[in-house]
């Protein structure tokens, strides 16, 4: 491609999609429900995405980044909290069966390179758009989304070539 446009692909190795400060939901245990009921919800869905992006650069510093991007939800968790008997109550529900195991998406962002040179360190910002519904359960209808702010870091950079003067 073009100097100023290239692809690139890379691995999010942490990002955890979910939603907090929910109401929480009955486990038709009424000494437990009776504990949560004041309580809140917090789904976590640790997965591993690949985005696969085109990058258009602008003056050799910014530069916009589209595409898709393909993810594998590892687990997921419901942690019920609440503050009782003077102190935190918390319980984990590993609740990976109610979820599909592949997520698909599409990626956006605009970033900054700090240096002019091609492989360098920038700092960005990018929305992830969920396309697929990977809630199991027909009632419910569930599409990820997540919000990236990132430094990038160029890994097995050697230092400059000097040029050669004949």
């Amino acid at each position: 491609m073009k100097n100023s446009s290239y692809l690139s692909t890379g691995v999010h190795v942490k990002s955890t999609v979910g939603a907090t400060g929910m109401p929480v939901y009955s486990l038709g245990d009424p000494e437990f429900d009776e504990v949560y009921e004041d309580g809140t919800l917090t789904k976590k869905i640790p997965c591993f995405y690949v985005p696969i992006l085109f990058h258009q650069r602008f003056n050799n510093r910014w530069y916009i980044e589209a595409g898709p991007q393909l993810g594998l939800n590892h687990k997921a968790i419901d942690l019920f909290e609440v503050e009782a008997y003077d102190g935190e109550l918390r319980y984990k529900r590993d609740v990976m069966d109610e979820y599909k195991r592949i997520d698909a998406g599409v990626l956006g962002g605009v970033g900054y390179k700090l240096r002019k040179e091609l492989k360098s360190m920038a700092v960005g910002i990018n929305y992830y758009y969920g396309l697929i519904d990977i809630s199991k359960n027909p009632e419910y209808k569930i599409k990820n989304s997540a919000l990236y702010f990132y430094l990038k870091i160029p890994i097995g950079l050697g230092k400059p070539e000097e040029k050669v003067k004949n």
